[in-house]
């Protein structure tokens, strides 16, 4: 068996797993002694956050959508004033390993969105603008079909560049290459094309991604008691919204939009275990909502 084609024909068959086939092109990118090749493999197995020495490819920045989330659960797209800041602003780069990728897109509802957690910096820069004065958090709104680009790209760099081994005589019979195969070897590229400049993208954003996967059953508090936990609420601010519900009278009527439920929301948003597991409070509204 030919190495190359094997892996050539695995990178043209869309039912190939993506973490095998890229373990499979690290095997042979060893056997070839293609230092950068295998490193590139690595950090997509790994991510490129454990592999600094590899740089973020173009591929893994993505477009999204500035959202702002405000007490009244009120969700907003978010503009500034410099349109070309927005755009550029609006792009995140996504340094998680394949793995986790395909966790974040399986946890999400088919063609819905995710909530991408973006830096301090730019959350707060948004979150204090004067004409968003209830504001409470602000993320980044990404659509799945972004993140799964990432992976045919992946397999396009791969079959790109069995070809160009095939073009060159570079097979691998029998998963053994001779060392006039590694020398011809050394010659091909692999174009993943860089980010060429990161000022340009939001690539200091914390990438800590929350599927809107919602499972609250309508009044069943219960579920949104297991829903709130799973999410990181701690049990006395758990405890806090039991409470409100219990003596606030036409709370099932009012439902979000209560007062006290607005409160619950920003303390848990701002100072609350909602910040240090860094889930975007869209997801917890929309799960109040859905068991009001």
């Amino acid at each position: 068996m030919k190495a190359i084609i094997e892996l050539q024909k695995q990178a043209m068959d869309s039912s190939t797993d993506i973490v095998e086939l890229v373990k499979y092109a690290y095997a042979i990118a060893c056997k070839l002694d293609l230092q950068d090749f295998a490193d590139w493999c690595n950090a997509e197995l790994e991510g490129y956050t454990e592999h600094c020495e590899v740089s973020l490819p173009e591929y893994r920045c993505v477009d999204g959508t500035l959202k702002v989330s405000s007490m009244n659960g009120r969700t907003e797209r978010y503009s500034f004033s410099d349109a070309d800041k927005t755009s550029r602003l609006s792009r995140m780069g996504f340094p998680n390993d394949i793995s986790s990728l395909i966790k974040i897109i399986e946890g999400a509802e088919q063609g819905k969105w995710i909530s991408a957690k973006l830096s301090p910096k730019l959350e707060q820069s948004i979150v204090d603008d004067p004409e968003y004065i209830f504001a409470i958090e602000a993320y980044l709104e990404v659509h799945i079909s972004e993140l799964e680009k990432i992976f045919s790209k992946i397999r396009k760099i791969i079959l790109d560049w069995t070809l160009n081994c095939e073009k060159q005589g570079v097979l691998g019979d029998e998963w053994i290459f001779t060392d006039k195969e590694k020398a011809m070897a050394q010659n091909i590229t692999y174009n993943i094309g860089l980010v060429q400049n990161m000022a340009n993208h939001n690539t200091e954003s914390t990438i800590n991604q929350t599927a809107q996967n919602i499972s609250v059953t309508k009044g069943d508090l219960q579920s949104l008691v297991n829903f709130l936990s799973d999410k990181g609420i701690s049990k006395s601010e758990i405890q806090e919204f039991k409470e409100i519900i219990d003596i606030e009278p036409n709370i099932t009527v009012d439902g979000i939009q209560n007062s006290k439920i607005q409160q619950w929301l920003g303390k848990i948003a701002v100072g609350g275990s909602l910040v240090a597991k860094g889930v975007a409070i869209d997801v917890i509204v929309e799960a109040i909502k859905q068991f009001f």
